[in-house]
Formats: structure tokens, C-alpha cells, sequence
């Protein structure tokens, strides 16, 4: 367990913070990734405490909800995973049926691509986990290809766009290399799957890993736009750039509960702050050149 995580478990375990946090109706976007098979009973029992004390959505309900169609009251979660390994169709075939969920699975047309193990782990090593050693990899850390994209939407899940190649989006200064990575990847898994993506996550989750501009290609795409930012959604709309909570099997229960009653949300607010910002000045030129 990190420092910081330790230090936030003993926190709640001596105060009322868990007591007096959230108490508004809340919408939290749980955020997934690999689930190694070691990890499986976790996740089964992290979901399960879960179900006790929140509702998880369904992606439509989600869309209804940011449109306006429904309401949401209480304690409100949507699934998601990021990335595309075949851990999370295999969650997916294990426990999501039996516990009526279903998830957003955002996926990389390019890593999907891959056929052999050897590029599969070139491109975690170089892309998902940079800086890493292929030979050091897990075993089982292997990627997802076109007929687990269709098992799972046949299984009733939402498959999302989460760019062509896990690229830093703010590292791209080309608009013509940003729509390469985030509408072309878009389409061709749209193609791939005979449905329309109407969810994208961009990579890495991050202010850092995001632009103004990327969110500019995002915006005019897809009308529901993730990042890795913890935060409450019950307020958002379509324009707005949707809060996800990391989350991982190995957290315990109170720092689970800790996190999706805004325990960490402050250190969110200036990143918050600067993707409105973005989102002002892109509706403000839009506005000016209609």
C-alpha cells in the first residue's frame, strides 16, 4: 500500500469523516484497470460491500441522467475499465452477469490490432506502462482483441474510445495527428463493432496528459468525455468533462468508501478549474464563429 493511502486509512479509521462526508446525491464513475487473476476474489468483494451502500447505473441510465431524461438520488456508481486487457473480459465473464452490472469498456483500436504476445508487451512497455521492462511484465498482462470486444457487447457493455495509442494527447501539437488519435481509433472500432462510441477516456486521466486542444477534437466527437479527476457527477451535462475515481482491489474497504465520499476531491479542484476554463473558451470561439 502507498504512504499517502496509509496515512488516508488511518485518517478515516479515527474520525467521522466517512459519517459527515457526501451526504448530497452522488454519481461516482468508478475507474478500473488490469484485475490480475490474484486480484479476482478482491474485486469480487469490493464490488459486493459496494452494492450494499450504492447503486451501480447502467451506461444508458448514465446518458439519460447527463441528458436530463431521469434523475438520480442517493448513492449513484458506473463502472468502468481503461485500456483493454483481457482481465477485464474475464471480470466480466466471471462476475458482471451475476452481479447485473454492466461496465464501460474503453479500448485502443491499435492495441486490439495486436496478434502475438511479443508486440503485445512491446506496446504496454512503451504505451500503457512507459518505462517499463517487457521481460518484467506480469504474465497474464495480455490485451483484448476483436472477438472479446464483441463477447462483450453482446454481454449488454458499452465499449468507450480511448484513443488509437494510449498517447499523451498534450504531447501532440498537430490537429491532424490529434483526430488521427482520438476519431480515427473512434471509427475504426465503431466499423469494427456496427455501433456508434459515444464515450471516450482520454489516456492517462491526468490535466498533464490532456490540452485545450485535444479536448477541442474530443468535444466536437463524442458527447461524453472521461478523465482520471475523482469528483462527484451528479451536476454534470454533456459539455462537461466527467470525474472518474481510480480505484483498485487491493484498497480497503474504508479507503474505497474514503475516496467515493470525497475524501481526496480538494486536491481536484484546480485541475477541475482548468478544464472548465478550456471548455469556456471553446463554446465562447464556437459561439463567435457561428
Amino acid at each position: 500500500m502507498k504512504l499517502n493511502h496509509k496515512i488516508l486509512e488511518t485518517f478515516l479509521k479515527y474520525t467521522n469523516f466517512l459519517k459527515v462526508g457526501e451526504k448530497n446525491d452522488t454519481l461516482r464513475v468508478l475507474m478500473y484497470h488490469d484485475i490480475p487473476p490474484n486480484l479476482e476474489k478482491e474485486f469480487r468483494d469490493q464490488i459486493s460491500f459496494l452494492r450494499k451502500n450504492w447503486n451501480f447505473i447502467t451506461p444508458l441510465q448514465f446518458e439519460n441522467f447527463i441528458n436530463k431524461n431521469i434523475e438520480l438520488k442517493g448513492n449513484n456508481l458506473l463502472l468502468t475499465f481503461d485500456d483493454g486487457f483481457i482481465s477485464s473480459k474475464i471480470i466480466a465473464e466471471k462476475f458482471l452477469s451475476d452481479f447485473q452490472i454492466q461496465a464501460i469498456f474503453f479500448v485502443m483500436s491499435d492495441f486490439i490490432e495486436i496478434k502475438d504476445l511479443n508486440s503485445c508487451r512491446d506496446f504496454i512497455s512503451k504505451n500503457i506502462i512507459p518505462g517499463t521492462d517487457k521481460d518484467h511484465l506480469p504474465n497474464h498482462l495480455k490485451n483484448m482483441q476483436w472477438e472479446d470486444i464483441k463477447f462483450l457487447q453482446n454481454m449488454g457493455h458499452t465499449i468507450g474510445a480511448h484513443t488509437k495509442s494510449h498517447k499523451k494527447l498534450s504531447d501532440i501539437d498537430s490537429s491532424f495527428n490529434l483526430n488521427k488519435e482520438i476519431c480515427y481509433s473512434a471509427d475504426l472500432i465503431s466499423n469494427k463493432i456496427n455501433q456508434p462510441l459515444n464515450h471516450f477516456a482520454y489516456s492517462f486521466g491526468n490535466l498533464s496528459s490532456f490540452s485545450e486542444n485535444a479536448y477541442k477534437i474530443a468535444l466536437n466527437k463524442f458527447p461524453y468525455i472521461y478523465s482520471g479527476i475523482r469528483g462527484n457527477n451528479i451536476n454534470k451535462n454533456q459539455k462537461d468533462l466527467i470525474f472518474r475515481d481510480e480505484v483498485n482491489p487491493t484498497y480497503s474497504n474504508i479507503l474505497t468508501e474514503g475516496f467515493l465520499k470525497g475524501i481526496t476531491d480538494f486536491k481536484y479542484k484546480k485541475s477541475a478549474n482548468i478544464f472548465n476554463k478550456w471548455k469556456k473558451n471553446i463554446l465562447d470561439s464556437k459561439n463567435i464563429n457561428q
